[in-house]
């Protein structure tokens, strides 16, 4: 079986973490696979997926399509915003026109059993470029339903697509591609991760938080709240620190630093915090000497081992909540925003904390309690740990995607 795997960026954002430990899943399942991966922007996910036996065709997108987004196109409704899209049109179909052509041509070289799209541009330039009788399968890892252009165009696709299947992250995801798409098969299958990797702190020097971010050494018994995210601006870095300098006000002699791990991954203007940005916010707040800034890192199993708590502080429903896994996996306690895809994967008090999402008090309020708390601490990381080894480790995910692959080519 020869699989095409379609990925628009080359950084290692969820999606692309999701896309590795899939290769690896499917390797295990299926070793006569073959594998080959399209890569649309540069980045470590080449090299990544080199080194578990995938053939890595660099095709990268013109700079105009690659900067083109569904949150840049709506971000805006005013006339003069209109006339600048309209501007840009011409460039942008052109350069997708030739992209196009190329990715046609390089399927056809490939011949591929089984084309599988991980990422919304690849969804639209897939539905065209793949040829009509090879099964194609949509991995959405996003509620579609929100995407105010790019949904109308999913739906155009299935005019023109016989052969074609979703596979959904989570079963808020489903229900989201069911009410737009209607009537076309849709699997859910949830993220999984090498719990294993997460729970090895044998094999990993310990992190320096304060180091990376380039703070000095923070006091013997400080505890350590950290956002591991990229720099979208829905996964609530902003909401992260408005409720960091309210924890600081409540507790003022507690011994605590909070850490934003993470950085801009994409080319798509307008969706992503700058790190300026948010060092700006953390001047305003007056938090800026309780606050670290720590990069992108290749590995971020260290990071979590590092933290003592783990914040997913999402201002929009989560698709599913990947740092939630692997946090839980690395036995941290762990606060999420309950709703989404999110909200399916932690019972509240019991392996995690739930927070009213968007509300910077009722945040504060859980990072006090956590803060205050050592043996809530204590039993919600152990928990937390049994949870992501039961339900999300990724020795299920090879079986449950190579089945679906031999069921669409039955």
């Amino acid at each position: 079986m020869r699989v095409l795997f379609l990925n628009p960026v080359g950084q290692l954002g969820g999606g692309e973490r999701s896309l590795i430990d899939l290769l690896s899943a499917l390797r295990s399942f299926l070793p006569e696979i073959e594998l080959h991966v399209v890569v649309g922007l540069d980045g470590p996910l080449i090299a990544e997926c080199t080194a578990l036996g995938a053939t890595v065709h660099p095709l990268f997108m013109p700079t105009a399509m690659a900067g083109l987004g569904d949150s840049g196109l709506s971000a805006k409704q005013g006339r003069s915003f209109k006339l600048v899209g309209l501007a840009r049109s011409g460039p942008v179909f052109f350069s997708t026109w030739s992209y196009l052509k190329k990715l046609k041509a390089l399927i056809r070289q490939i011949n591929p059993d089984i084309i599988h799209s991980n990422g919304m541009k690849f969804h639209l330039l897939s539905a065209v470029a793949a040829p009509s009788q090879v099964p194609l399968i949509w991995h959405v890892r996003d509620f579609v339903s929100s995407r105010r252009i790019i949904k109308h165009a999913l739906k155009l696709c299935l005019k023109f697509r016989r052969s074609l299947g979703v596979i959904a992250i989570s079963k808020a995801i489903h229900e989201d591609v069911r009410a737009v798409l209607g009537n076309i098969p849709i699997w859910t299958v949830y993220n999984a991760i090498n719990t294993q990797h997460f729970a090895d702190t044998s094999a990993w020097k310990k992190t320096d938080l304060d180091e990376l971010a380039g703070l000095a050494t923070a006091p013997l018994g400080t505890l350590r709240v950290g956002l591991v995210a990229t720099y979208a601006r829905w996964k609530g870095q902003d909401l992260f620190l408005e409720a960091a300098a309210k924890v600081v006000r409540t507790l003022p002699d507690a011994l605590v630093r909070f850490y934003i791990i993470g950085g801009p991954i994409y080319a798509t203007p307008g969706s992503q915090f700058s790190k300026e940005e948010l060092r700006n916010l953390a001047n305003d707040l007056d938090i800026s000497q309780n606050v670290g800034f720590v990069p992108l890192q290749p590995d971020v199993a260290p990071i979590y081992q590092a933290l003592d708590i783990v914040v997913q502080s999402s201002t929009k429903p989560e698709p599913f909540g990947r740092t939630i896994v692997e946090a839980m996996a690395s036995s941290r306690s762990v606060i999420v925003s309950n709703a989404g895809g999110a909200s399916e994967l932690f019972t509240s008090g019991l392996d995690a904390i739930g927070f009213l999402p968007g509300n910077v008090t009722s945040l504060a309020d859980s990072i006090c309690m956590l803060l205050t708390d050592s043996q809530l601490r204590s039993d919600l990381s152990q928990a937390a740990r049994t949870t992501a080894e039961s339900r999300f480790s990724r020795n299920r995910l090879g079986i449950e995607v190579g089945n679906i692959y031999r069921a669409f080519l039955s």
